[in-house]
Formats: structure tokens, C-alpha cells, sequence
């Protein structure tokens, strides 16, 4: 399976399927890497197979830098903690390895060559364009077949005191416009459109960088760039997720309580809203593995005490849910992306 080069695939289940952890990190490296990000695929559904741990560990590394997938469901898939906190971990502000560090200045030095190639180009074309301008100005000044020295003789202009003989003129008395001189639009070796003026060379609008076209690496919102005193770059979670199922793992007290802090940021913070973040988390019937033990040692938390943790959660996750909160879910979400957040 290649999702990096089919265009056409949005949305793609692959429920009770069998697929294990190796499944799992194919189909997560097509989602994204450092280098390449699938920027077509908006659902994909792994309920009911084997992920476990160490698939959603591969999931949260595609999450890292992918901003296409909207819906990730991964209910029933024997994720515990280890595989929650990894996802919670994406969700919220996160520092970029040393791999995603390398790649994003070689990005930027790319970048930075091309925009001086593009810049010297342009200016090459402005200084020939100036050029070509004064050649026909001169020409024009000359009387065909005539020398230099006959054109200096006072007796050969037409009448008109100060200005050159071949210089056409209106009705009025007004000279026209040459249009060779007026000539501004040339195009560059790469094609792309660039204006030459007498003033100077300007890029057409059109070369301008979009956000979304950019690599990952260049697009991601930097927090803070890496200094002598914080070698890291720190950079802003996964916002376009909107939904996560799950529902019917093995999470405990840890793996909720680090979704718990991914997802109260985005509560008390303002929804940016061509990046609102997750707007579901299903968290419903998880039952930890028996015999898991806390970080302190301690054996398995009762049930009481693990799910009020679960309990927060889920209220938090209606407080920002707009279609659970005002009791249309059922009205104005279609059955297939219900299927998706439900299963």
C-alpha cells in the first residue's frame, strides 16, 4: 500500500483487518515523515486490530509533522499507556528531533538558494531589459545610412529646434510613445512571471510562499527556535486532528491523565479556527491490564479513582465538542464519519 502517491484515497478503513504493530508502521510512514507528508488522506479507520503500544508510538511519529488526517480511530486495539501518553504528547507542544532539526535547515538553505538564484536572475533580465532600451533610443536617433558627424549639423534637423529627426510626432505636436520602451513583462528561465521595470525588478504575486504547499518542517508553527541555552526547537502540537477514538483499549490513570493535560490547554485557550484541535476523544471502556503498576509502584488504581480521571476527560471533551454541546450529533453528522468516531 502506497498512500503517498494516490491522490484519490480521503478516506480509508481498515477495521478487524489484523493488522498488528508492523502493519501499523507501514501505513503510519506513509502518513508522514520528516521528509514526506501525505496530504490527501483525511480518515483512517484501525478499529478492532492489533496496534497495540507500539503501533500508536508510530502513529504519534507520523502526527509529529502530518497536518492533513482529521479522524484517527484506534478502538479496540489493546493501546495502553505507554501508546496514550506517546499521543497526548503530540497533541500538546513538542521539541523536534535531531533528524527533524538537520532536515529543516537544509529546507531553509534550500529555500534561502532558490531565492537568490530567483533574485539574480531577475536582476540579470532588468539590467539586459535597460540595456536593449538605450540601444533602440540611440538608434532611433540616428538617421538611417547617416554618420555620427551629419547628425551634429544644424541644418539637418526637420524644423523642430532640439529634438531628434526621427522622433515621430502627434497632430498636436506631442512625440509618441515608443512602445519597445514600455515593454515591462519578461519571463524568466524557470518561467515563472517576473516584472522588469525602469525602477527595478519586482516577483509576481504568484511566487509568493503558501503555508500549505511548504514541507512540514517549514509550515509547523515554531514556539522557539533552538539557542546556545536551549539547544531544541520547540514547536506547536497537532491542531488539526479533531478526532480520536480510544474506546475499548487498555488505558489506565497515566495514559488518561496525559491525554487530561494535552486536551485542557485547548479548553482555556482561544480556538484558532483554521486549527481548532481535537473536538473528540473517545475514552470510553478501557480496562487496564491486569497487574499494571502506577509509576510510584503502587499496584492497579480501583476503578473508582481511575475513572474520575475518565469522567474529566469526557466532560472536557463535550464542554469543546459544539455538536455534542448543543444536542445535534445525531442531526448533522453523517453515517460515516459516525461510524468512524463511534466504533
Amino acid at each position: 500500500m502506497c498512500l503517498q502517491n494516490d491522490s484519490a484515497i480521503a478516506h480509508l478503513s481498515l477495521r478487524y483487518c489484523r493488522i498488528t504493530s508492523v502493519g501499523a508502521k507501514l501505513i503510519a510512514h506513509e502518513l508522514g515523515t520528516a521528509s514526506h507528508q501525505n496530504r490527501h488522506l483525511l480518515t483512517l479507520d484501525l478499529a478492532g486490530n492489533h496496534v497495540t503500544d507500539t503501533g500508536a508510538a508510530h502513529f504519534a511519529d507520523a502526527l509529529r509533522l502530518n497536518r492533513a488526517l482529521l479522524v484517527l480511530n484506534l478502538a479496540g486495539n489493546g493501546i495502553g499507556d505507554a501508546g496514550a501518553t506517546r499521543l497526548a504528547d503530540v497533541l500538546a507542544s513538542f521539541e523536534l528531533s535531531h533528524d527533524e532539526v538537520v532536515e529543516r535547515r537544509r529546507l531553509n538553505y534550500a529555500r534561502r538558494l532558490r531565492a537568490t538564484s530567483s533574485h539574480a536572475s531577475g536582476a540579470k533580465l532588468s539590467t539586459a531589459g535597460r540595456r536593449a532600451s538605450s540601444a533602440h533610443h540611440r538608434g532611433g536617433a540616428r538617421k538611417r545610412g547617416a554618420s555620427p558627424g551629419d547628425q551634429a549639423k544644424p541644418g539637418k534637423a526637420p524644423g523642430r529646434p532640439g529634438r531628434s529627426p526621427k522622433q515621430p510626432y502627434l497632430a498636436d505636436g506631442r512625440p509618441k510613445k515608443d512602445r519597445g520602451a514600455t515593454r515591462s513583462k519578461k519571463l524568466s528561465p524557470s518561467g515563472r512571471g517576473v516584472e522588469i521595470s525602469e525602477s527595478g525588478m519586482s516577483l509576481n504575486a504568484s511566487s509568493s510562499s503558501d503555508l500549505r504547499s511548504l514541507p512540514a518542517l517549514l509550515a509547523v508553527e515554531v514556539l522557539r527556535e533552538a539557542t546556545p541555552e536551549t539547544p531544541t526547537t520547540l514547536v506547536r502540537g497537532n491542531r488539526t486532528l479533531v478526532s480520536l477514538n480510544l474506546a475499548r483499549n487498555e488505558i489506565g490513570e497515566h495514559g488518561m491523565a496525559a491525554l487530561l493535560d494535552a486536551v485542557l490547554p485547548l479548553s482555556t485557550q482561544s480556538a484558532d479556527p483554521t486549527a481548532p484541535g481535537l473536538f473528540r476523544l473517545a475514552v470510553a471502556n478501557n480496562r487496564p491490564r491486569d497487574g499494571a503498576s502506577t509509576a510510584t509502584g503502587r499496584a492497579a488504581l480501583v476503578p473508582a479513582e481511575r475513572d474520575s480521571t475518565t469522567r474529566l476527560l469526557s466532560a472536557v471533551m463535550a464542554a469543546r465538542d459544539p455538536l455534542l454541546r448543543h444536542g445535534t450529533l445525531s442531526k448533522h453528522a453523517s453515517s460515516t464519519f459516525l461510524g468512524v468516531v463511534d466504533a
